[in-house]
């Protein structure tokens, strides 16, 4: 048995079933070898699609590497200096810059009432308020407050 092969199971007993066994082999060797060429006809194709657009990249990224190259960044590093400096002086600028107040008791009416003389009716009262009110209220209440109190 050491020396002995197992038999094959492909092999038959008759002289004629030998010859098939290559024919079959043969055919499915074929289609196997032809979907393999499919195959690496479609990674071919594939391949080449990859390749150019690799080559489109790498044209991008020179084109990139020559705009920002050397030369690009010294230009952008001296306009940050020179906006830099811009920013210094408006600051200056802004903090020079005297405050103006507005004197709004200058604005200001408050109607006088009349001599009290006695009596006054509702009316008259209700007037002075609603003059009072529509004009001097709403500017007052505009004011900052710790200026002007009520």
């Amino acid at each position: 048995m050491a020396g002995q092969e197992p038999e094959s199971p492909k092999q038959a007993a008759s002289p004629s079933g030998q010859a098939a066994i290559p024919e079959e082999e043969t055919s499915r060797w074929a289609e196997t070898v032809m979907s393999l060429e499919v195959k690496v006809f479609g990674l071919e194709a594939e391949i080449t699609g990859l390749s150019s657009e690799l080559e489109n990249c790498q044209k991008v990224i020179r084109e990139w590497a020559g705009a920002f190259g050397g030369g690009g960044i010294a230009d952008m590093q001296r306009d940050m200096e020179q906006m830099s400096i811009q920013i210094g002086l408006l600051q200056r600028a802004v903090s020079n810059t005297p405050v103006v107040t507005h004197d709004v008791g200058a604005r200001l009416r408050i109607p006088e009432p009349k001599a009290y003389s006695g009596a006054r009716d509702a009316k008259e009262v209700e007037n002075f308020l609603s003059t009072w009110s529509s004009t001097s209220l709403p500017l007052m209440l505009r004011m900052r407050r710790g200026r002007c109190r009520l």
